[in-house]
């Protein structure tokens, strides 16, 4: 659930290469100043390699990131999807190997 969110936000995968989800160990210091503090502490709380220490379903339910107000009527839909057009630091997808990197029409946002 947490890594498709982040592939919805950052339109990238969060584990790199096959070490990094053997491992189980992703570096979010690099997103702390580019998200607000809500969904950085999400993220930390719930991408960590010991299950048992990652937040439950309830929890999730319950995170300030996940209850905050969303009002629809202030979002403009033409400069949601402009961006989502525009180059900006999350295009640098890592697509499997053998996949187009200019092709981004598999991007989740």
């Amino acid at each position: 659930m947490m890594v498709t969110l982040y592939v919805i936000i950052f339109r990238r995968y969060p584990f790199l290469n096959p070490d990094e989800i053997k491992r189980c160990q992703l570096d979010l210091k690099f997103l702390q100043s580019r998200i607000s503090e809500e969904l950085y502490d999400l993220f930390t709380s719930t991408l960590i390699r010991q299950p048992y220490h990652r937040l439950t379903m309830h929890e999730i339910e319950k995170h300030d990131w996940v209850q905050q107000p969303f009002h629809i009527e202030l979002y403009s839909w033409n400069i949601v999807t402009q961006n989502s057009l525009e180059e900006t630091f999350l295009t640098g997808n890592h697509l499997p190997s053998g996949a187009d990197d200019n092709n981004n029409d598999h991007s989740f946002a």
